[in-house]
């Protein structure tokens, strides 16, 4: 199968002259042992770090703080995730956590009252969660490969009855696509977990949200 052809366009003012040149294709390394095909279908194995995927996105937060920083994830060229933390005084702190990715994918982080967090599509194609304060965990819910996960924090009101007092807990929610092309969210502070039955064909996105219980 023939390779789609690539221009590039570079415009120039005044007075406006675009001009536009084909470029070669780069090719994908192609497995060899205990190599995998950058960017192939199928989930990512472990790869040379000289052969990094291009095309993740970083992701930035409130790092959850009354400092009024931000929290930084992003895959790193080597495919493993790292954190950044910035602080309203441009104190930068990176954390490489050495936790490796799907190579076309992208975290996502979000700001809780209690710090960050930040969740990411594994190498083997699993959901997991990581933050702040180091904890991981792996779900081995499968999402398909390739796409995104999302999450959101909230407040959530624990109350059990309207008549008590407002007791606010941060928590957070986590969306994806799974490997069945169904879109799931999942709140793992309350233990709910729901395939909503929708298709989907791309990664989601999600908003901050307030919950309150009767």
């Amino acid at each position: 199968m023939s390779r789609p052809a690539v221009v590039v366009c570079s415009a120039t003012e005044p007075p406006l002259r675009l001009s536009c040149w084909p470029v070669a294709t780069p090719t994908r390394r192609r497995s060899t042992g205990a190599t995998a095909i950058c960017g192939s279908a199928g989930r990512s194995e472990p790869r040379t770090p000289d052969w990094p995927c291009a095309g993740t996105s970083p992701a930035v937060s409130s790092d959850g703080g009354t400092g009024g920083g931000v929290a930084i994830a992003f895959q790193t060229a080597s495919g493993t995730l790292d954190q950044t933390v910035v602080s309203s005084t441009g104190t930068v702190t990176t954390t490489a956590t050495g936790l490796p990715m799907d190579t076309r994918s992208s975290p996502a982080v979000a700001g809780l009252a209690t710090g960050y967090e930040i969740v990411y599509q594994t190498n083997y194609g699993h959901l997991a969660t990581t933050g702040g304060a180091g904890v991981t965990t792996e779900t081995y819910k499968i999402m398909r490969a390739g796409t995104s996960p999302t999450v959101t924090g909230f407040l959530f009101n624990a109350r059990t009855s309207i008549t008590d007092p407002i007791q606010l807990v941060p928590e957070f929610r986590v969306a994806y696509q799974t490997s069945s092309g169904v879109l799931n969210y999942d709140t793992p502070g309350l233990s709910e977990s729901v395939s909503t039955g929708f298709g989907m064909n791309a990664s989601p996105a999600s908003a901050n949200a307030f919950r309150y219980l009767p």
